[in-house]
């Protein structure tokens, strides 16, 4: 991305690894499993997971975090579909990985409990190019506080226990 930042792109808004120091940050998310409130699907082995393609920051935590643990696991589905991906989470096909801050309400949140490993942190990173328009700064500033001071919503609406709040 930084090759094509000013040649293609104006403005990208990336996750990175937390504290990596790339970027302009603008939030911290959790990255948290979830699968269907209804399947147990977690008690699988091997567990399926529905994931991203490769080069997901969120993919490798997972790979990396299940093969640490030595938990078995097979690749369910892959799509580059944030909707497709949960829909198969949420027809209990698989566990996959989703931040916190936007947790899907129709999934419900996993943790060491339910015998899968932690996960790392991200950082929500705002890059711009250097050779950015007037317009375009206002636009970056405008993205940078919404996202930044941005009341998590979907945690705020649900009580269930098993919502991972952020604060």
């Amino acid at each position: 991305m930084p090759g094509r930042l000013g040649e293609a792109y104006d403005l990208v808004i990336a996750m990175h690894p937390a504290n990596s120091g790339e970027g302009e940050f603008l939030r911290h998310e959790q990255a948290v499993w979830a699968a269907s409130p209804h399947h147990p699907v977690e008690t699988q082995d091997p567990l399926p997971v529905a994931l991203y393609p490769q080069g997901c920051l969120f993919r490798k935590w997972a790979i990396d975090a299940l093969d640490a643990a030595k938990r078995p696991w097979r690749l369910a589905f892959v799509s580059h579909s944030l909707a497709a991906v949960e829909a198969v989470a949420a027809q209990g096909l698989a566990v996959t990985v989703v931040k916190a801050g936007t947790f899907p309400p129709r999934l419900r949140s996993l943790s060491d409990h339910d015998g899968l490993p932690k996960l790392p942190a991200a950082d929500i990173c705002l890059h711009r190019a250097s050779n950015l328009s007037p317009a375009g700064a206002l636009l970056a500033d405008h993205l940078r506080t919404g996202i930044s001071n941005r009341r998590d919503e979907v945690s705020l609406r649900r009580t269930p226990d098993s919502v991972v709040r952020v604060a």
